[in-house]
C-alpha cells in the first residue's frame, strides 16, 4: 500500500464499508457502494482502451458520478481532469487538446458541444454520457451511456499496483492566459492539500494509519458548496472521504440548498469559495431559519473573503 489516493480510499472503504460516504441531492452512497461503482467505472474505461497515464476529462456538474469517476480513474492509474462546464466550444477544444484527453465523461446535455469539437481532437476515442434527463441526442457526439457502461463492467478490484508518483492534475481557471494543467504527485497532494491544517491530527507516517484513524474515529459530515470543477471542491471532498466522513455536495450552488444540506446532514465543516458564495449564503440566513447546531467551522479557499461578509455571517452563526 502507498500514499496513493486509490490505495487510501480503498483502505477507508474496507474499514467502514457501511458508513455513508457521499450525498449529493437525492444521491446517497456508502463507502462500499462508492468503491464498487468506482471499480466498475475503472473497468469500463480499461475495456474501451484507456491505459495507465491517460487523461480522462470530467465534463460534469456535481453528482456521485463525478466522484466515482475520479476514484475509478485513480484505481486504474489514469489521470482525471476537471473540465469547466461553462466553456464554449473553442475553450473546450483547447483544454481537451492541451491535456491530451483520450476519454471524456460528460453530462448528456453537453453532448452537442463535444460533437462540435470532436473532429479537432484526434486523441479522443471514448465518450461516456451521464443522463441528466435532457433527452439530448448522442448520435453526433458518438457517446455511450455511462450507466450502461458501468452495468457491463465488473465490480471487483483487480488492478495493478499503484504508485505514490501517480498524477493528480487540476486545470486552473486561466486568470493569466489560458488554463494550465497543474500536476502533483499523489503523495504530495495528499499531504499538502488533503491534510491541509492536519484535520486528522499529526500527518500519518504509514499509509495504513489513514484507515486505522478512520476506524477509531467518529463519523462526521464535511461539505463543499463549490462545483467539483474547482480545486477547492475536489480537495474538500477528498479531505472528508479520507477521514471516513460523509462528503456532502449540492447539484448546483443555491444558498438555501446549501444550508438545508448543512442542517439535514448535520454538516460539521463547510468549504466555500470567497464572497461570491459567502454573501448569498449570509443573505439566505436572513431569509430563513435553519438548525445549524452541528455546524462548527466554515472556511474559504481560492478567492477573497472580505471582513464585511465574515461579520455578516458571524452575526448569524
Amino acid at each position: 500500500m502507498n500514499f496513493n489516493l486509490a490505495d487510501l480510499f480503498e483502505s477507508v472503504a474496507d474499514a467502514v464499508p457501511e458508513r455513508e460516504a457521499l450525498v449529493c441531492g437525492v444521491q446517497r452512497l456508502t463507502f462500499a457502494q462508492l468503491d464498487r461503482r468506482a471499480n466498475q467505472c475503472a473497468h469500463a474505461l480499461v475495456a474501451r482502451g484507456v491505459k495507465a497515464g491517460d487523461v480522462v476529462g470530467l465534463y460534469l456538474t456535481n453528482g456521485a458520478e463525478y466522484v466515482e469517476a475520479m476514484i475509478g480513474c485513480f484505481k486504474m492509474r489514469a489521470v482525471p481532469v476537471n473540465v469547466n462546464f461553462r466553456y464554449v466550444e473553442d475553450e473546450l477544444q483547447y483544454l481537451l487538446d492541451d491535456a491530451g484527453a483520450v476519454a471524456v465523461i460528460h453530462q448528456r446535455s453537453f453532448a452537442p458541444r463535444l460533437a462540435a469539437v470532436r473532429d479537432r481532437l484526434p486523441r479522443l476515442h471514448t465518450l461516456l454520457s451521464v443522463d441528466d434527463e435532457s433527452g439530448v441526442d448522442l448520435t453526433a457526439a458518438g457517446s455511450e451511456d455511462y450507466a450502461s457502461a458501468l452495468a457491463g463492467a465488473g465490480p471487483a478490484r483487480h488492478f495493478a499496483e499503484r504508485s505514490p508518483d501517480d498524477l493528480f492534475m487540476l486545470y486552473t481557471g486561466g486568470t493569466t492566459g489560458m488554463p494550465k494543467g497543474v500536476m502533483w504527485r499523489q503523495e504530495d497532494i495528499f499531504f499538502s492539500g488533503m491534510l491541509g491544517g492536519n484535520p486528522a491530527g499529526a500527518p500519518p507516517t504509514r499509509p495504513e494509519e489513514v484507515a486505522e484513524r478512520v476506524a477509531a474515529g467518529t463519523p462526521n459530515a464535511g461539505m463543499t458548496a463549490a462545483p467539483l470543477i474547482h480545486g477547492a471542491a475536489q480537495l474538500g471532498t477528498w479531505i472528508a472521504l479520507l477521514q471516513g466522513w460523509k462528503a456532502c455536495l449540492v447539484p448546483r450552488f443555491e444558498p438555501h440548498a446549501v444550508w438545508k444540506t448543512v442542517q439535514d446532514e448535520k454538516v460539521l465543516a463547510l468549504s466555500i469559495v470567497g464572497d461570491a458564495m459567502a454573501r448569498p449564503l449570509a443573505e439566505a440566513l436572513d431569509e430563513a431559519d435553519y438548525d445549524l447546531s452541528a455546524f462548527f467551522v466554515m472556511g474559504s479557499a481560492g478567492a477573497v473573503w472580505t471582513q464585511a461578509v465574515k461579520d455578516q455571517l458571524k452575526a448569524k452563526l
